[in-house]
C-alpha cells in the first residue's frame, strides 16, 4: 500500500505540473484504493481469526501467555515440575 500512495502522490503531482494526464491519475487512483481495500479486508479476517482463537482457546490471546505463564508458575508451587 505505500508504493500505491507514493504513486498516486507522484501521479498527482504530475498532473498538477500540467506533465501528466487525467488518465494515468485515475489509475494510480484505481490502484491505490484496490491495495487500501485489500489491507482492509486483511485486518478484518485478522480480526476475525482472533476471535475464533479466543473461542477456542478461551482466553484473549492477548492474555495467553500471562495464563500460560501462572499455568507454569502453578505447577512449580505444586511441585509438578518437569
Amino acid at each position: 500500500m505505500p508504493a500505491a500512495l507514493a504513486n498516486l502522490r507522484v501521479t498527482r503531482q504530475s498532473y498538477a505540473a500540467g506533465q501528466g494526464d487525467f488518465l494515468r491519475l485515475l489509475e494510480a487512483f484505481r490502484t491505490w484504493i484496490e491495495r487500501h481495500n485489500e489491507y482492509q479486508e486483511q485486518v478484518y479476517h485478522t480480526g476475525e481469526h482472533w476471535s475464533e482463537l479466543e473461542r477456542w482457546v478461551g482466553v484473549d490471546p492477548s492474555q495467553a501467555k500471562e495464563a500460560l505463564a501462572q499455568t507454569k508458575w502453578d505447577k512449580l508451587e505444586n511441585g509438578h515440575a518437569h
